[in-house]
């Protein structure tokens, strides 16, 4: 069994954590703040993904549901940043208590915030290529995209 005991070959765990911890609650705060305006703007949000989806000539896909009523997405999704928040804050006493069991809550909420990233790429992609509007080229490059953006997320 592989014990992790540094963090970025020269810290520990410990501070490992706190690090990753607060780079999460700034996330997840960013993610409030967008959501939360989101919610107010509700006109702005269903025109600009109605625009985004035409731009992918996507727009009669299953994301054309999303674009006709983005609240439920919205909600959905502060209900999953709010988890990831509490966790993180959990994470953090458990750093400063020393308690390693109260990492999981973490490690099994950004495990679901990882899959869930990961299954709407791919679903987006699935549903670009079915469309094959924009070629291969397009297609790769999106993948490409998607797929750092969703790197970034398995190194926090």
């Amino acid at each position: 069994m592989v014990v992790l005991n540094r963090f970025c070959y020269w810290f520990s765990t410990r501070f490992g954590a706190l690090i990753v911890g607060i780079i999460t609650l700034v996330q997840c705060s960013i993610w409030f703040m967008v959501s939360i305006i989101s919610l107010d703007n509700l006109d702005i949000v269903r025109e600009t993904l109605k625009i985004f989806l035409e731009n992918l000539n996507l727009q009669n896909s299953f994301l054309s549901h999303l674009s006709r009523d983005p609240h439920i997405y919205l909600i959905v999704l502060n209900v999953l940043v709010s988890l990831l928040f509490v966790s993180t804050i959990i994470m953090v006493v458990g750093a400063f208590k020393c308690k390693s069991a109260l990492l999981m809550p973490f490690l099994i909420v950004n495990l679901l915030y990882i899959i869930s990233m990961t299954l709407q790429h791919i679903f987006l992609m699935i549903n670009y290529k079915k469309k094959e509007s924009g070629g291969l080229g397009a297609l790769i490059f999106y993948t490409n995209i998607g797929g750092l953006i969703l790197r970034k997320y398995f190194l926090i």
